[in-house]
């Protein structure tokens, strides 16, 4: 490029769109538009976001669809998805008829849903059409735009008996994010799951190899297959946002294939076990034991050293914890942190514990009224 500017834009524009869309104005005459932006005055050099999943086409009436485009980008950028109106050129989009929306480009009980952060895109369609719908996906460098790529895709549900495939999530749990710490293996299952399982195979995939390459994900093949997926991140994989992939089921399904395309995410973190105190303290006196970490699923293990008494742990032991010492000294406190995955933290600090002090005074054994008494502190 031969400047540096914050707003250039790469387009296409093809005329027409198909004449059987049923959800947009006049579609014979709207022209197909699309773009990426760019910013190079952050960095002079970037890669847009690609897309590693085929765009859905087909959709059952009646089973409920989720879809997720895979964008990745190398650059390790962050990545946030908006659903828009398709466009027809730089300034102009498509007009929806009736209730159609870029949010509702289609009828779908219960309503549709979108994650900005995964894109992933859930419907239920109730009726046969045939619609249209664009997808933004907008790149993040240190928190500035960098820039963005739009993808504009054609989707026609139609009839049919063949039941959508589904997963379980990492490790059965429904659950497609998780925290995991760096320097340490973490790995997980997902099963797969048809009700036509019976007459239906199924086959489990990943963009693991393109999104994140240290990474790999096994299928165990047959006709209910688990996929495995395990990864060591190292220190430079440490972000503040979830490194995201997709997993892809797909059955085979005469004429038209079910699929579920779902994002898992995994944090990556730098595992440490931090800890503060409100020590220095005295003997009898309570001392208050914190962890910086705050981690659902991560053990957390205390050595207070020498004479502790407990005397109160709040939730699983790690935010707030109350101690005791019976004697004065030096006291080594420890905290270990464990990961699911297996890794580990360990922070020691020493922290003081005093004497108790002892109150004394003395003044005179008897007085009258009217006299001045004097009391004086036997100890400084």
């Amino acid at each position: 490029l031969p400047t540096q500017c914050t707003d250039w834009v790469f387009s296409e524009s093809i005329c027409c769109r198909n004449t059987a869309i049923t959800t947009i104005a006049s579609p014979g005459s709207e022209a197909l538009y699309v773009e990426a932006k760019l910013d190079n005055t952050v960095s002079p050099c970037n890669s847009s976001p690609f897309f590693t999943t085929k765009p859905a086409a087909f959709i059952y009436v009646g089973e409920t669809f989720c879809f997720n485009h895979g964008a990745v980008d190398v650059d390790g950028d962050s990545l946030s998805y908006k659903l828009i109106t398709p466009k027809t050129d730089v300034n102009d989009s498509v007009t929806y008829t009736g209730s159609y929306t870029a949010t509702e480009p289609l009828t779908s009980s219960p309503a549709i849903t979108f994650d900005s952060k995964t894109g992933d895109f859930c419907v239920t369609p109730t009726s046969l059409e045939v619609t249209v719908m664009a997808v933004l996906v907008e790149e993040y460098r240190l928190g500035k735009f960098v820039g963005s790529v739009l993808r504009d895709i054609q989707i026609s549900t139609i009839a049919g008996s063949n039941k959508m495939p589904t997963n379980d999530g990492i490790d059965g749990t429904g659950v497609y994010l998780d925290t995991i710490c760096a320097g340490g293996l973490y790995s997980f299952t997902t099963n797969t799951y048809d009700p036509d399982s019976l007459t239906q195979n199924l086959t489990i995939t990943s963009n693991v190899a393109t999104a994140i390459p240290a990474a790999s994900f096994v299928s165990s093949g047959g006709s209910l297959p688990t996929g495995t997926f395990t990864w060591t991140p190292t220190l430079s994989d440490v972000q503040n946002v979830p490194h995201y992939f997709t997993v892809t089921i797909q059955d085979d399904a005469c004429d038209v294939n079910g699929q579920l395309v779902k994002a898992f995410g995994l944090k990556v973190i730098e595992l440490t076990a931090n800890f503060t105190s409100s020590a220095p303290g005295c003997v009898g006196d309570g001392i208050n034991f914190y962890s910086v970490w705050d981690i659902a699923g991560y053990t957390y293990s205390w050595n207070f050293g020498t004479d502790a008494i407990v005397t109160y742990a709040q939730s699983i032991a790690q935010n707030p914890v109350g101690i005791l010492y019976a004697t004065p000294g030096a006291k080594t406190v420890k905290l270990t942190i464990t990961s699911p995955g297996g890794c580990t933290a360990t922070e020691s600090k020493v922290i003081t514990i005093n004497p108790s002090p002892v109150a004394s005074f003395s003044s005179p054994a008897s007085a009258c009224t009217g006299e001045t008494v004097d009391f004086r502190n036997t100890r400084s």
